[in-house]
């Protein structure tokens, strides 16, 4: 399992039926040296606390050592993509601007029931936080899946077919000029074939679009619950998280940024929870300087890196605030306690 595949052309993560034979295992391995080195010409950075933020510091990035079996890199051969590679790959009109600033969120099928409800405005805020500069919007009305192919999954639910939910995307939010980046979310469960067990998403880098599934996300799902059927926030904070996570995840390679093969970051790709990379909430320096360079073309007053930091924080504070309004005991929300403890100790050594 992966929370993604970059593939120059298009991005997926899916997994095929068992009949179906597995890639040859390739070990993916860079030294400490090679680590740092990625993060290219610090020096260039005029801007203090930006260069000390892109600086690899072992205190709170650890660099990723030998793949284990079954990690992603043992399965999947990727040289890693250097701060410098980026940089000169991403000029006009590959990067955002003045007049493609918009990252558009368009939901898919129910957004109204359960817990959906209350997804869609912390999404929007937390995408908006972690990409400074670009406006994040959402279509005032979630696309209807009703005319796209569908089978029963195991257990019972309907699964649809991602190409028919890719040509929605394609042909009903054509009006939308000012979008940088279009990117379809559902709560309802997703397959790419016939040969295909089911997909968590598929993007189109080129194009800067793509379409992802919160189904399996959820801790209910392998119990045959429906997303819709999950009642509150109280029993979906860790769920909360994992969208969040893969949201901006799958943001970061419409904005050309391939998996980091370098440090333990955001940017990793997974091959499921036994991964031992692929966990964590936030970039590393070398990925962070990618996305502050792609922001750098569009227009924002005020911007810096510790002012992303505490944006980031603050929206998940508050939902920290919100899970314990709902009595969610703390060691149903670790991981976000762990974020917030990480956001605030890094924020410590970035301020003047």
């Amino acid at each position: 399992l992966a929370l993604s595949e970059f593939c120059g052309r298009s991005c997926s993560v899916a997994v095929r039926m068992a009949s179906k034979t597995t890639k040859e295992r390739s070990r993916t391995f860079k030294s400490v040296e090679e680590c740092f080195a990625a993060a290219g010409r610090l020096e260039e950075e005029s801007n203090p606390v930006t260069r000390t933020a892109c600086t690899p510091d072992l205190e709170f990035f650890k660099v990723l050592g030998i793949p284990r079996r079954g990690d992603w890199l043992s399965e999947h051969k990727e040289v890693g993509q250097t701060y410098s590679t980026y940089q000169r790959r991403m000029k006009p009109p590959m990067t955002p601007s003045k007049h493609t600033d918009t990252i558009l969120l368009v939901p898919f099928g129910n957004f109204e029931e359960g817990v959906a409800k209350h997804f869609l405005p912390l999404l929007l805020e937390y995408c908006q936080a972690f990409f400074p500069g670009m406006l994040v919007e959402c279509v005032e009305k979630p696309l209807s899946i009703a005319k796209a192919k569908k089978r029963q999954n195991d257990f019972g639910h309907d699964q649809y077919l991602i190409a028919d939910l890719f040509e929605a995307l394609n042909t009903q939010t054509r009006s939308y000029r000012r979008a940088y980046c279009r990117l379809g979310i559902t709560l309802e469960d997703i397959y790419p074939g016939e040969e295909w067990n089911y997909v968590f998403g598929q993007a189109k880098p080129m194009e800067r679009v793509g379409v992802f599934s919160f189904a399996r996300h959820s801790p209910f799902f392998y119990q045959g619950l429906h997303a819709s059927q999950v009642p509150t926030l109280k029993d979906a904070a860790g769920w909360l998280r994992a969208c969040m996570r893969t949201m901006v995840h799958e943001t970061c390679h419409m904005f050309g940024i391939l998996h980091c093969v370098y440090f333990h970051c955001l940017m990793n790709g997974n091959n499921g929870p036994g991964d031992s990379a692929g966990r964590n909430s936030f970039l590393c320096p070398v990925c962070l300087r990618k996305v502050w360079l792609a922001l750098s073309f569009a227009p924002a007053d005020g911007r810096s890196v510790l002012s992303r930091y505490q944006a980031i924080l603050q929206v998940m504070q508050q939902m920290a605030v919100t899970f314990r309004e709902m009595e969610v005991q703390d060691e149903e929300m670790a991981e976000v306690l762990a974020d917030l403890g990480w956001l605030e100790k890094r924020m410590a050594t970035l301020s003047p």
